[in-house]
């Protein structure tokens, strides 16, 4: 309906509105604020594509998150991306080249994240699984500095370089989940030496710290 309105600048959807339909204002390039009501609950495939100037607040209902629903959308910061406790589904490619993106924290409601590089060029610093990780993930950025696992880990992951990850739980039937990851690597790990020991990861013994599970500090304190 507005593909291509490139003198469009602001929007404001009513509250009655749940469904962002598919490519509703891909390519304006323009526009640079959009009102979401919390009402809205899904947000369809390439909705915002392209629209590099835009900011706006997820709404605190949204299920679903369609493939390339904010693919180039440049401006968009953490402050904007905050994704409620509602969120079961983000498409392939979803945030690709959103380059203002640092940090992310996927809810424990998410169950569909697709393993298409739904954050495919953009360079993050922490991400935190709240979910449980029961498919394989690429998330297609080509750096993560942190990776927080808050819930069980049930399939690999992959990413190209990362320098730290932090996990409470391991995969009991994924053992080579540490995929494609430049090395050196740290991984600070809540359990015993004993169960780190007893599988298989190829990481040498240095780069593994057993910890007492605090990870919202910076430094978990090493327990042995």
């Amino acid at each position: 309906a507005f593909r291509l309105c490139t003198s469009l600048r602001k929007v404001r959807i009513d509250a009655e509105i749940s469904v962002i339909p598919n490519g509703l204002f891909d390519y304006c390039d323009a526009l640079e604020s959009v009102q979401l009501p919390d009402s809205v609950s899904v947000i369809g495939s390439t909705a915002f594509m392209r629209c590099a100037k835009l900011r706006l607040r997820l709404p605190a209902g949204l299920v679903s998150i369609g493939d390339h629903a904010f693919d180039g959308c440049a401006s968009l910061t953490d402050e904007d991306v905050v994704f409620g406790d509602s969120l079961e589904e983000i498409g392939k490619c979803a945030f690709a080249n959103c380059t203002g993106l640092r940090n992310l924290i996927f809810p424990a409601s998410l169950t569909r994240l697709s393993n298409r590089s739904p954050f495919d060029g953009c360079t993050l610093e922490t991400v935190i699984f709240r979910n449980p990780v029961t498919q394989e993930v690429f998330l297609g950025t080509p750096r993560v500095e942190k990776i927080v696992y808050e819930g069980p880990i049930l399939a690999r992951i992959q990413f190209a370089s990362i320098t730290e990850i932090r996990t409470t739980q391991l995969p009991e039937e994924s053992p080579h989940f540490l995929h494609r990851i430049s090395y050196p690597v740290t991984v600070y790990f809540a359990g015993t030496r004993e169960v780190w020991d007893a599988t298989r990861y190829d990481l040498t013994k240095d780069s593994v710290l057993i910890c007492d599970y605090d990870f919202s500090s910076s430094s978990p304190a090493v327990s042995g």
